[in-house]
């Protein structure tokens, strides 16, 4: 076997049984040998690089478990970007800006506007009237879960007062029932189809543009957590893929709404076209729910501020579960957003008929964010298999959004939000993810740091500002969260995620040993190199160095 790269003389973790190892050998794109130095460099020739990694470490290439890489690539180079903002008057300043700059679009969208800035109804029409009536306006929420949008956008629409909230959704109104300017939940869909799509090559564009970025983080595989089938998104994904112009592997569950078709054939086609060299897709996205600070997330105990309210089950149970097991008898994964106890009850539930209607087999579905959790559904979430995509980038009690969670959830259900050390605890295979672009800057040494601390560096000492002491987490747990665990919350464990032989050469090498300094350092780190299926990614020629 033709040696090209021998990696040696550093901290090398591995993510297997045995966690370190001295050097690393590499073939094309496989790992060739792990071993001793003295014994892996006696395989060199005259053309095998012989990299001494100076006390540096190399450890598995990061893998993202749930982001939105081609909705994120298009808003970046596309739409107002409004992340950053901290009010309702930077909002507006920053779109009026953008409108000042482009007078010839006929459509304003941006995303990035936070709940934190407005009250509990969210973002008025009135704000962005003040701007133009004459030009349509949509901006997406930072997490995706609602829609602000101006009057010339809502009469386009044609929703009115006597419109009726869809199943699954909220349209914020005034006291006379007239649209006041937010759509959350499955009310977007209100809104969405008078919004411009984008075509495929503007997808290819924004998708080059995120893994190139997400290649300087040392990510080397991302999931697609929202695909729409059949649409640009997709087709630009299949060609990239076929063109040979992903720097990276991906992922993906595509995206299925209470209010759209249920037809588990096109799924199944959809995922048939979808099993690339570069690009796989295999799974169905499920939301069962909204968020805590838009009052959607479906809880089993009321609402502290808003008494025999229990949040939005966005689905039909009987729709839900006819849909689930017909997607699984078919061989296609489950993937669920549940951020309530009751939605992950819900999740269950289903589960637990479709093994009982369908019979056993191997399954890995995938419960995302799961932000307040009934721990006795701890035993249920392990006998069927759930694999969790957890969001250690959000354990922090942030500014404002804590502030939300507190008044909706009550002072203890809020302080034991995003438990993480439970699931370890309870032998469940968790994953880490950071939701981009509901996270900003998806570095996953931040999301690393954060799983281990639970608080931001100047709150160290604090504390009454660390969220859930008890559910920190080890290093070797959150580098296991974010490389392994999320190869198998792919079902891709037999290829990438750790550093074995005959597994494919994904791999980061970081400034130096995360083991060797303080926790609140971590993101402190820089990354050196980043290597997929033994590819150089990161840097590359005219990109400079983190």
């Amino acid at each position: 076997m033709k040696i090209d790269t021998i990696f040696y003389n550093g901290t090398i973790f591995t993510g297997e049984t045995e966690e370190f190892t001295e050097a690393v050998a590499v073939s094309g794109k496989y790992i060739a040998e792990t071993g001793s130095a003295e014994r892996l460099l006696k395989l060199a020739h005259n053309e095998t690089k012989l990299m001494d990694l100076k006390g540096k470490m190399m450890l598995p290439g990061f893998i993202d478990s749930h982001a939105h890489p081609l909705l994120s690539g298009v808003e970046v180079l596309y739409k107002v970007d409004l992340n950053g903002c901290q009010s309702a008057e930077e909002y507006v300043m920053e779109i009026r800006h953008f409108w000042e700059k482009h007078p010839e679009l006929e459509f304003i969208m941006g995303v990035g506007w936070t709940n934190p800035c407005f009250d509990s109804h969210g973002p008025v029409k009135e704000l962005l009237d003040e701007i133009t009536k004459e030009i349509p306006m949509a901006f997406d929420s930072s997490d995706h879960h609602s829609i602000w949008a101006n009057s010339k956008a809502i009469e386009l629409a044609g929703i009115t007062a006597q419109t009726p909230d869809p199943e699954g959704g909220v349209i914020e109104r005034r006291e006379n029932g007239e649209p006041s300017g937010t759509f959350r939940e499955a009310a977007q869909d209100l809104i969405r189809p008078i919004c411009p799509e984008f075509t495929v090559e503007q997808y290819k564009k924004g998708l080059a543009a995120y893994q190139t970025q997400m290649a300087n983080y040392g990510i080397t595989m991302a999931h697609d957590a929202m695909l729409p089938g059949g649409k640009p998104p997709h087709q630009a994904l299949l060609e990239m893929d076929r063109d040979g112009q992903l720097l990276f592997k991906m992922n993906a569950s595509f995206e299925t709404f209470a209010s759209g078709e249920h037809d588990w054939k096109a799924y199944a086609a959809y995922a048939k076209q979808s099993q690339g060299s570069m690009f796989t897709a295999n799974r169905v996205k499920f939301f069962i729910d909204g968020v805590v600070e838009g009052g959607t997330a479906c809880l089993k105990e009321e609402y502290a501020n808003k008494p025999g309210f229990f949040g939005t089950c966005i689905w039909d149970k009987e729709e839900l579960e006819t849909f689930a097991f017909a997607l699984d008898k078919a061989g296609l994964e489950l993937h669920f957003h549940v951020i309530g106890d009751r939605a992950v009850d819900i999740m269950l539930e289903t589960l637990e008929k479709v093994r009982s209607f369908n019979g056993e087999r191997a399954r890995r579905p995938i419960a995302a964010h799961v932000q307040v959790l009934d721990k006795g559904d701890l035993t249920r979430l392990k006998r069927e298999n759930v694999h969790i995509s957890a969001n250690p980038f959000w354990f922090v009690k942030a500014p404002g959004y804590f502030e939300i969670e507190e008044s909706c959830l009550g002072k203890e259900r809020a302080a034991a939000e995003y438990p993480m050390k439970s699931l370890f605890d309870a032998g469940l295979t968790v994953g880490a993810a950071s939701d981009y672009s509901a996270t900003p800057v998806p570095r996953p040494l931040e999301g690393i740091q954060t799983a281990v601390t639970r608080a931001f560096p100047e709150s160290k000492e604090d504390e009454e500002k660390i969220l859930g002491k008890q559910e920190r987490i080890s290093l070797k747990q959150a580098l296991l969260a974010f490389t392994v665990n999320n190869a198998r919350l792919a079902g891709m464990e037999a290829h990438t995620g750790s550093i074995r032989k005959g597994k494919l050469a994904d791999l980061v090498i970081l400034q130096h040993s995360l083991f060797d300094i303080a926790p609140y350092d971590i993101s402190k780190t820089k990354v050196v190199m980043t290597i997929s299926e033994g590819k150089v990614i990161y840097p590359l020629k005219g990109i400079s160095h983190e």
